[in-house]
């Protein structure tokens, strides 16, 4: 869902792409990814998508030499700010973390400004491991000013 919601705004905001093969090609690539794997791999599903994204839009491919680095420096980007707000896992909070990522990404390394809004969580309640105020999504976080 990450990738989805990425390619639909980078094209919203001038990105050049095909919205609809590049939406069936992140369905396509996504499904490769195993839910857990934040913690059974270390690679965070929702960091991997905004890879993916990145991927996608720049038409990496493994044989690739620019695009291949701007894809992995994207994933890289998103796991860094996902892994240091620690466990356990939120798959919403690290969604977010990987979008607000990779829309930063996008600005800086593919010119393309996507447009971004506060973030507040109104779901902690519902998920048991929420780690509350520790939370840059959270109406208290700790951080906040």
């Amino acid at each position: 869902m990450v990738g989805a919601a990425l390619l639909t705004a980078y094209k919203n905001a001038g990105g050049k792409i095909d919205l609809s093969r590049a939406l069936r090609e992140m369905f396509r690539r996504g499904k490769g990814v195993s839910g857990g794997a934040c913690g059974f791999w270390g690679a965070c599903g929702a960091a991997v998508s905004a890879g993916i994204f990145v991927s996608i839009v720049t038409m990496a491919s493994p044989l690739a030499v620019e695009p291949w680095g701007l894809a992995n420096l994207a994933t890289a980007r998103a796991l860094e700010r996902i892994g240091a707000l620690g466990g356990p896992r939120c798959c919403k909070r690290n969604s977010y973390t990987a979008v607000l990522a990779a829309v930063e990404f996008a600005k800086e390394k593919l010119g393309v400004v996507m447009e971004t809004t506060p973030v507040i969580c109104t779901r902690s309640a519902k998920n048991s491991e929420c780690i509350g105020k520790r939370c840059p999504y959270n109406a208290h976080f700790e951080g906040r000013k």
